[in-house]
Protein backbone atom coordinates (compact mmCIF):
# COMPACT_ATOMS: atom_id res chain seq x y z
CA UNK A 1 0.00 0.00 0.00
CA UNK A 2 1.76 3.41 -1.04
CA UNK A 3 2.11 6.21 1.51
CA UNK A 4 -0.49 8.49 -0.04
CA UNK A 5 -3.07 5.91 0.35
CA UNK A 6 -5.73 7.39 2.76
CA UNK A 7 -7.61 4.96 5.22
CA UNK A 8 -10.86 4.71 6.65
CA UNK A 9 -9.46 2.31 8.98
CA UNK A 10 -6.95 0.31 10.16
CA UNK A 11 -8.06 -2.46 12.60
CA UNK A 12 -7.34 -5.89 13.90
CA UNK A 13 -9.47 -8.74 13.19
CA UNK A 14 -9.92 -11.82 16.31
CA UNK A 15 -6.83 -13.25 14.18
CA UNK A 16 -4.53 -10.42 15.06
CA UNK A 17 -4.71 -9.97 11.19
CA UNK A 18 -4.47 -6.09 10.95
CA UNK A 19 -7.14 -5.24 7.80
CA UNK A 20 -7.51 -1.91 6.35
CA UNK A 21 -10.21 0.01 4.14
CA UNK A 22 -9.07 2.93 1.76
CA UNK A 23 -11.08 5.74 1.07
CA UNK A 24 -10.26 4.72 -2.76
CA UNK A 25 -11.82 1.45 -2.48
CA UNK A 26 -14.92 2.60 -0.34
CA UNK A 27 -16.19 5.55 -2.31
CA UNK A 28 -15.04 4.52 -6.16
CA UNK A 29 -15.93 0.52 -5.49
CA UNK A 30 -18.23 -0.61 -2.80
CA UNK A 31 -20.38 2.75 -2.98
CA UNK A 32 -19.85 3.99 -6.62
CA UNK A 33 -22.44 3.44 -9.02
CA UNK A 34 -20.43 3.16 -12.25
CA UNK A 35 -20.89 0.24 -13.78
CA UNK A 36 -21.70 -1.92 -11.06
CA UNK A 37 -24.38 -1.99 -8.44
CA UNK A 38 -24.04 0.47 -5.64
CA UNK A 39 -23.55 -0.44 -1.69
CA UNK A 40 -24.71 2.51 0.01
CA UNK A 41 -26.55 0.33 2.79
CA UNK A 42 -23.50 0.05 5.43
CA UNK A 43 -20.84 2.67 5.93
CA UNK A 44 -17.03 2.17 6.51
CA UNK A 45 -17.79 1.79 10.57
CA UNK A 46 -20.27 -1.28 10.11
CA UNK A 47 -17.72 -2.65 7.57
CA UNK A 48 -14.93 -2.40 10.61
CA UNK A 49 -17.39 -3.51 12.65
CA UNK A 50 -17.82 -6.81 10.79
CA UNK A 51 -14.24 -6.95 10.89
CA UNK A 52 -13.41 -6.70 14.32
CA UNK A 53 -15.91 -9.14 15.14
CA UNK A 54 -17.39 -11.74 12.68
CA UNK A 55 -19.83 -14.01 12.97
CA UNK A 56 -17.59 -16.40 10.75
CA UNK A 57 -14.58 -15.90 8.62
CA UNK A 58 -13.87 -18.54 5.51
CA UNK A 59 -11.67 -18.48 2.73
CA UNK A 60 -13.70 -17.52 -0.55
CA UNK A 61 -14.21 -20.18 -2.64
CA UNK A 62 -13.67 -18.67 -6.13
CA UNK A 63 -10.10 -16.64 -5.24
CA UNK A 64 -7.84 -18.77 -2.32
CA UNK A 65 -6.42 -15.57 -1.49
CA UNK A 66 -9.23 -13.53 -0.31
CA UNK A 67 -11.49 -14.27 3.01
CA UNK A 68 -14.81 -13.48 3.35
CA UNK A 69 -16.11 -11.87 6.39
CA UNK A 70 -19.88 -12.24 7.74
CA UNK A 71 -21.24 -10.36 10.46
CA UNK A 72 -25.18 -9.02 10.73
CA UNK A 73 -23.63 -5.63 11.40
CA UNK A 74 -26.29 -3.06 9.42
CA UNK A 75 -27.83 -0.89 11.01
CA UNK A 76 -30.62 -0.54 8.22
CA UNK A 77 -30.83 -4.30 7.72
CA UNK A 78 -30.29 -5.90 10.91
CA UNK A 79 -31.43 -9.44 10.08
CA UNK A 80 -28.88 -9.89 6.66
CA UNK A 81 -25.19 -10.29 7.08
CA UNK A 82 -22.38 -7.69 5.53
CA UNK A 83 -20.07 -10.32 3.56
CA UNK A 84 -16.68 -8.30 3.43
CA UNK A 85 -14.31 -9.65 0.89
CA UNK A 86 -10.86 -8.99 2.06
CA UNK A 87 -7.76 -9.49 0.02
CA UNK A 88 -5.17 -11.29 2.88
CA UNK A 89 -1.67 -12.03 2.99
CA UNK A 90 -1.07 -14.82 5.54
CA UNK A 91 2.13 -14.68 5.61
CA UNK A 92 2.18 -11.52 6.78
CA UNK A 93 -1.36 -11.62 8.84
CA UNK A 94 -2.47 -8.22 6.96
CA UNK A 95 -5.25 -7.53 4.79
CA UNK A 96 -6.90 -5.04 2.51
CA UNK A 97 -10.80 -5.06 2.28
CA UNK A 98 -12.02 -5.47 -1.47
CA UNK A 99 -15.72 -4.92 -1.24
CA UNK A 100 -18.61 -5.62 0.63
CA UNK A 101 -22.40 -6.39 0.29
CA UNK A 102 -25.00 -8.09 1.96
CA UNK A 103 -26.67 -11.17 1.84
CA UNK A 104 -29.38 -13.49 3.45
CA UNK A 105 -26.64 -16.35 4.25
CA UNK A 106 -23.62 -17.12 4.87
CA UNK A 107 -22.29 -18.34 1.88
CA UNK A 108 -19.54 -18.50 -0.92
CA UNK A 109 -16.99 -19.96 1.57
CA UNK A 110 -14.57 -22.98 -0.05
CA UNK A 111 -15.38 -26.44 1.64
CA UNK A 112 -12.64 -27.07 4.85
CA UNK A 113 -12.20 -23.36 4.62
CA UNK A 114 -13.46 -22.24 7.47
CA UNK A 115 -11.08 -19.64 9.26
CA UNK A 116 -12.78 -18.48 12.49
CA UNK A 117 -16.16 -18.80 14.15
CA UNK A 118 -17.95 -16.72 16.79
CA UNK A 119 -19.15 -18.54 19.75
CA UNK A 120 -21.71 -15.88 20.04
CA UNK A 121 -22.79 -16.11 16.42
CA UNK A 122 -25.13 -19.35 16.54
CA UNK A 123 -23.91 -20.59 13.14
Amino acid sequence: MGKDVKLLFDTYDPRSYRITLSEDQYYNHIVSSDNHQAHNEFSPGEIRDCVEEPDMICQSDSVESRDLYFGKKSARYPTMYLRTVVEVDDEAKCGEVVTAHLTKNPKGGKDGGLRYVSFKSKL
